[in-house]
């Protein structure tokens, strides 16, 4: 390879030695229609050479164009791409804060609810609650006679967990029957507190109690003043 390298190279040494001053020669004996003549055909053979390249060029500076045009807009799509997921995760995070600061309140805040109790169609007591401001909480209760003695002997030990629905309301058996009743006098006792007071090591502020006095007739309570 070397030695065809080096051929190649000598070849062309002697080629522009020998050749350019051959060739200028000839242009000086050349008479001036002969000359023009060449210019003629040197002229046509530029333009035949040169046209397709300059076509070829043109098609190739068009294509990349094109090209260039594409990829700017896939381009400009990703970047709006890349926005609108950047905007969705700000929501996102927003709605987060948001909810965690929700819940930071409703820990802080007192549940408030109504309960009053009911006598069934088995003339069985029954407790009906419902949250005012749908704050979790968890409640127990007493059912009693006058000088707060039990209607009967089932009391109630565990705290009733209750997470509130809006327009929703709970009913429970307290398992207290009006035959055991004493007289025509019958009292609610309500204990509750939030269900995060734990978190707070029970503070009296998330905690309340609700007494409900009635006189039974007829199967029926009647509501006394308190």
């Amino acid at each position: 390879m070397f030695w065809l390298g080096l051929f190649g190279v000598i070849m062309t040494a002697i080629g522009g030695l020998i050749g350019i001053p051959l060739v200028r020669a000839w242009i000086r004996c050349m008479t001036h229609k002969e000359l023009d003549r060449l210019c003629d055909v040197l002229r046509i053979i530029f333009i035949i050479i040169g046209a397709p390249i300059a076509i070829g060029t043109l098609i190739s500076s068009y294509y990349n164009l094109t090209s260039t045009r594409q990829s700017l807009q896939n381009n400009r799509q990703e970047l709006s791409d890349t926005k609108h997921e950047l905007e969705n995760t700000r929501g996102q995070l927003n709605t987060m804060v948001e909810e965690k600061q929700k819940l930071e309140t409703i820990k802080r805040t007192l549940p408030i609810i109504k309960a009053d109790l009911l006598i069934s169609q088995d003339k069985k007591f029954h407790i009906i609650i419902t949250s005012l401001n749908l704050v979790p909480f968890e409640c127990k209760w007493k059912v009693l006679n006058r000088n707060d003695t039990y209607v009967n002997t089932v009391i109630q030990f565990d705290w009733q967990k209750i997470y509130p629905e809006h327009n929703k309301v709970y009913r429970y058996d307290t398992y207290h029957e009006l035959k055991n009743l004493k007289d025509d006098y019958v009292e609610l006792k309500l204990d509750y507190r939030s269900v995060y007071a734990s978190e707070f090591n029970y503070p009296q502020y998330l905690a309340g109690q609700i007494v409900r006095k009635y006189r039974v007739s007829d199967r029926s309570l009647i509501k006394l003043e308190e």
